[in-house]
């Protein structure tokens, strides 16, 4: 692994199986960025395809950003197994301040746990939250895989769209001014939270059965909504990350197994102007909502 970069990096000592490099990527020289993004590459095309190395470095190794880690993780063969990418872009959305957080998983197919996504999730999100307590941190995803989305759904306080949400109007709007803040363009023929992303997971006939045989709920909205996701089209997806939320999901991770697999807190989406500005943000102007 010392070849990867030329600077030392740091080994987390909580996780030996799989092994954890973490990289802060804002401080890495243009060249350690393409030695990197060439190890990273290899990987990702195993899970993904149709995109080019260009395009996959400019989206994982971005610099257009306040804040962004990525941790390599590795066997102790030193064989490279995946990476977890997190990004903090600072927006003004309407009149709101927020620091918008985008997230990258690939890991291959062979090494994935069922919480291992989740558990990197909540760990990198306390340390950002905890490094910047008064931000107004909201996550934004273009999820192209249901597995993802049901992972999300399952740990979190809230996640929108939820299954039992109460649609609302004004908050679709603000996640689509979110996502053409990222140059997501919007399909008129398309649900409004879908978005043309480009790359798309190799998923098999085996894979595509067992989801739409799947009794996961989020699963299942996945597949009404974002019937395109084989084609490269991602959901929008957002989730709060105030410290109540990431307390609840924190708990909801720590507890699900004695509580044989059900949320030890749920609250959906139901929109009203008041729920939506504490689920988030007190300090977030949000319209007001004619949820039907």
């Amino acid at each position: 692994m010392a070849l990867l970069l030329e600077k030392p990096v740091t080994i987390s000592p909580a996780f030996s199986k799989p092994g954890i490099l973490k990289f802060d990527i804002l401080s890495l020289t243009s060249g350690e960025i393409d030695k990197l993004a060439e190890k990273l590459f290899h990987v990702h095309t195993k899970v993904e395809e149709n995109i080019s190395f260009q395009e996959f470095k400019k989206y994982t190794f971005t610099t257009d950003c306040s804040y962004s880690k990525l941790e390599l993780y590795y066997t102790d063969e030193e064989e490279i197994t995946g990476y977890f990418a997190i990004r903090v872009y600072e927006k003004e959305i309407g009149q709101n301040k927020l620091n918008i957080m985008r997230a990258e998983t690939v890991i291959l197919p062979e090494f994935r746990s069922k919480c291992w996504i989740a558990q990197r999730t909540i760990i990198n999100v306390i340390q950002y939250k905890l490094a910047n307590p008064m931000a107004n941190v909201i996550y934004l995803g273009s999820l192209v895989s249901p597995t993802m989305y049901h992972i999300l759904g399952k740990y979190a306080y809230q996640v929108y769209l939820d299954p039992d949400y109460t649609h609302c109007p004004s908050t679709e709007s603000f996640i689509q001014q979110m996502a053409t803040s990222f140059n997501y363009k919007k399909e008129s023929h398309l649900h409004p939270l879908q978005r043309f992303v480009g790359w798309k997971v190799n998923f098999n006939d085996r894979d595509l059965k067992r989801f739409k045989s799947s009794e996961s709920p989020y699963i299942q909205l996945y597949l009404r909504i974002n019937k395109e996701f084989s084609d490269g089209y991602g959901q929008l997806t957002i989730m709060p990350f105030s410290c109540k939320h990431i307390i609840l999901s924190s708990l909801n991770y720590l507890f699900r197994g004695i509580l044989n697999g059900k949320k030890m807190f749920s609250s959906p989406f139901h929109i009203g102007r008041t729920e939506i500005k504490s689920a988030i943000s007190p300090e977030i102007d949000w319209q007001e909502s004619n949820a039907v």
